[in-house]
């Protein structure tokens, strides 16, 4: 996403060419982005911005023009998933925009604001929620969620300064704006992480290349200035860098010292269970992940789940149903087979949301119509029967 998110920003030079082969490219580009990753959207509007206010000519019929070329473009790669979502959900950007379009609802999704999560989950002031776009130039971490799971190089910090330092044009402008509106969408509509801001890297390394190349001509210390900012931003990277590579401690795995297996399953711990069910189920199991957050990767068995971490599917079969059997089949009239879960996770959940006479037919439910097929530590994948 990142790489095609550049070349369409790079592209909107075309408004000081006027080569509308660029202005194709970067409504093609900016299409592949969004195909890549659901972040690289806000890429196609934001750039579509582009395309009117950059617009050599102003009148209505070439601005039209602008916005066709760039728009027909940008819809080339996107179109199959766009058709497939509509096809599967009746939402073409599914999940996306479900409040407009429509589509599948995850029951019990949290509503908590990014506000409150930030203030109460992590412990942060005002001032630290309201300026967490830019913490992650500073104090970004790969692996940690509060320090937004990656950093930003603050080099490309001097990138806000490229629009407003010296005789700046119309494209320095759009680029800051466009630079800040992704990391102010990002804040707003999704938990902040580095990686979904990363189109707004691109715009910055642009104004940051060209602030220090006026500097490199308008200041007389430029010679010292210049190398000692590039020396510290290469420190960055490199700490950041050994950083990952303690966290991730990929020597032994490199080495031959560990299989493929046995490092995946370090930091993906039912790794083993996903292995056994691609090998020994039925290839048309579906297999529900209970907290087992998002990590389907690995899984080359259909899944389903409810949302990040949620035993919802669960909580609401044995709460709707009669009897142990009538749960086993409203879980099997769903379409699955199977349950991966972490036990002491699931086990507390339904402890906290079923009553005393709900709690006994998820125990009778467990004792009679689940078979326990494979654990590995506290995960369980177990048959529905």
């Amino acid at each position: 996403m990142s790489m095609f998110a550049t070349l369409s920003i790079s592209a909107m030079r075309w408004s000081e060419s006027g080569r509308t082969s660029l202005l194709a490219l970067a409504g093609f580009t900016a299409g592949c982005a969004a195909a890549v990753k659901y972040n690289g959207y806000l890429t196609v509007p934001l750039l579509a911005i582009g395309a009117v206010t950059l617009s050599p000519r102003r009148d209505p019929a070439s601005i039209a023009r602008n916005l066709a070329i760039f728009g027909t473009l940008a819809v080339i790669p996107l179109a199959p998933w766009l058709l497939r979502n509509y096809l599967e959900t009746g939402n073409p950007v599914f999940p996306l925009m479900r409040g407009t379009f429509g589509g599948p609802a995850r029951a019990d999704t949290p509503s908590v604001d990014i506000i409150t999560k930030r203030r109460f989950l992590y412990g942060e002031s005002w001032l630290e929620v309201l300026t967490t776009p830019f913490r992650a130039f500073v104090i970004g971490r790969f692996g940690d969620p509060a320090r937004f799971d990656g950093s930003f190089n603050p080099l490309l910090l001097v990138g806000f300064l490229g629009a407003v330092i010296g005789r700046r044009g119309a494209k320095s402008r759009y680029l800051w704006l466009f630079s800040i509106a992704v990391l102010v969408l990002v804040f707003f509509l999704t938990t902040f992480r580095s990686r979904y801001a990363i189109a707004a890297l691109a715009a910055l390394a642009i104004l940051t290349a060209e602030l220090l190349e006026h500097w490199r001509h308008a200041l007389p210390r430029a010679r010292v200035l210049l190398p000692a900012l590039g020396a510290a931003a290469l420190a960055f990277n490199l700490w950041h860098f050994a950083d990952y590579w303690r966290t991730m401690s990929p020597a032994s795995y490199l080495s031959g010292r560990e299989s493929r297996a046995e490092y995946i399953t370090r930091f993906v711990p039912e790794y083993p269970l996903s292995e056994f069910a691609n090998r020994n189920l039925a290839p048309d199991a579906v297999v529900y992940l209970a907290f087992l957050g998002q990590r389907g990767y690995y899984w080359r068995r259909p899944y389903t789940y409810d949302y990040y971490y949620s035993g919802t599917s669960l909580r609401d079969a044995v709460r709707d149903a009669d009897s142990a059997a009538a749960v086993s089949d409203a879980l099997r009239t769903r379409g699955i087979s199977h349950i991966a879960a972490s036990a002491p996770l699931l086990g507390r959940y339904l402890k906290e949301d079923l009553d005393q006479a709900e709690m006994l037919r998820w125990q009778s439910f467990a004792a009679h119509h689940l078979r326990l097929i494979r654990t590995h530590g506290s995960f369980g994948l177990y048959e529905i029967i």
